[in-house]
C-alpha cells in the first residue's frame, strides 16, 4: 500500500500529487465504506449475513482508510505494517467460513475503491502511477490466491489423511474402512464388481502384552501393518479396525483361491517374524474371509460372515485361514 515510494522513476508519485490523493481519499470515507459493505453483502447468503459484524465494520473501515490516506501522503514502513494487519483482521471478519480467495478479493475490492477515491481531482497525467500500482496489485492478488489456495488444499488433504489414519500403524482407521466398504458394496450392487473382506486377528496379543510388555504388543501390531502393506495389491485397502483386529478390502477378486493365497502369505509372513524375534514381538495371525455375493450383501451381514470365518479359523488351531463361502459349501 506504499504509493508514495514506488521504485521506478516513471511510477514515482510526487509529494504534491500524493498529498492531493490523500485529501481526496479522506473526503470519501462514507462512500467507500458503504460501497464496500454493499459489495460484500451482495454475495453473502442469509446465514453468513447474520454473522457479519456490520457495525464493527462501519467503525473499523474508516480507521483503515484514514491510515491508508496518511500512508499515501507520508509513506512510512510502520504504516504499511499496521495496514496489513488491519486489512487481514477486517477480511477475516467477513464470515467464519471465508476462503483464502474471498479474503483476498475483499481486500482487493476495498483497495480498488480507495484508489478510485484517491484519484478524484488528480490530473490525467498524475493517474499513471496509481493505475500502475493497481495493475501490479491485481497480479499479486491472483498470485496469492493461487499459491495460498494450493497451500490450503495440501494442508486440508493432510488433515483428511490424519483423520482417516490409525496413528500407531499408519494404516487406515475404522472411519475410512466403513466409507470404503460402503462404496464397494454399492459398486457390487450396481455393476456386480466382486470383492472380498479379509478380517485378521493377532492371536494371544494380551498374553504378549502381559509377558513382554505393551511396547512389544505395539511392535507386533506394527509388524502386522508392515506385512499387510508388503503383501497386498496396490488397490487393496488395509485397515486397523481397533485393538488387535485388522481388515483388508480386496476389490475385484472373483476367485476364492486368490484371496486364500494372500491370506496364507500373511499368516506365513507373521510366522517368520515370530520365529525371528523368538516370540518377543510377534505371535500368530488368524484370518477369516467373506465374499460379497453377486446378489449384494449388506455391510453388517458381510462383516458378520467375516467374523464367523475368523472364529472358525481360531477354533481350528490359530494361525489359520477360513473362508465363509467354503464353510457354507461344506455344510
Amino acid at each position: 500500500m506504499r504509493l508514495g515510494n514506488i521504485d521506478t522513476p516513471e511510477n514515482y508519485i510526487s509529494p504534491a500529487v500524493a498529498e492531493k490523493a490523500s485529501v481526496s481519499l479522506k473526503k470519501q470515507v462514507d462512500f467507500i465504506t458503504r460501497e464496500w459493505l454493499k459489495s460484500l453483502i451482495d454475495v453473502m447468503d442469509l446465514d453468513a449475513l447474520k454473522r457479519f459484524p456490520t457495525q464493527e465494520m462501519i467503525v473499523a473501515v474508516p480507521r483503515m482508510i484514514d491510515k491508508v490516506a496518511d500512508g499515501m501522503a507520508h509513506p512510512i514502513d510502520e504504516h504499511i505494517s499496521e495496514l496489513r494487519e488491519l486489512a487481514l483482521h477486517m477480511a477475516s471478519l467477513r464470515t467464519d467460513r471465508s476462503t483464502v480467495a474471498e479474503i483476498i478479493d475483499d481486500n482487493a475490492a476495498l483497495k480498488r475503491l480507495m484508489l478510485q477515491a484517491a484519484a478524484q481531482g488528480l490530473r490525467k497525467s498524475d493517474l499513471e502511477s496509481l493505475l500502475t500500482y493497481q495493475r501490479l496489485d491485481l497480479v499479486v492478488a491472483e498470485m496469492l490466491k493461487e499459491e495460498l489456495g494450493s497451500f490450503t488444499e495440501v494442508h486440508s488433504r493432510h488433515l483428511r489423511e490424519q483423520a482417516n489414519t490409525d496413528p500407531l500403524t499408519g494404516l487406515y482407521n475404522v472411519r475410512y474402512f466403513k466409507e470404503q466398504l460402503a462404496s464397494n458394496i454399492e459398486m457390487n450392487r450396481r455393476y456386480q464388481v466382486p470383492f472380498v473382506v479379509m478380517m485378521l486377528d493377532v492371536d494371544d496379543l494380551k498374553l504378549l502384552n502381559d509377558t513382554e510388555g505393551h511396547p512389544a504388543g505395539d511392535r507386533a501390531l506394527r509388524h502386522i501393518a508392515e506385512i499387510l502393506v508388503s503383501e497386498k495389491r496396490a488397490t487393496d485397502i488395509a485397515v486397523r479396525y481397533g485393538g488387535d483386529e485388522f481388515f483388508l478390502i480386496l476389490p475385484g477378486i472373483r476367485s476364492s483361491r486368490e484371496a486364500d493365497s494372500l491370506a496364507h502369505r500373511i499368516v506365513d509372513h507373521a510366522r517368520d517374524i515370530n520365529r525371528e524375534t523368538g516370540g518377543r514381538e510377534m505371535t500368530s495371525v488368524s484370518i477369516g474371509l467373506a465374499s460379497c455375493s453377486r446378489n449384494g450383501t449388506g455391510m453388517d451381514s458381510l462383516l458378520q460372515r467375516a467374523d464367523n470365518a475368523l472364529y472358525a479359523a481360531k477354533a481350528s488351531g490359530r494361525g489359520s485361514v477360513a473362508h465363509y463361502d467354503k464353510m457354507m459349501e461344506e455344510k
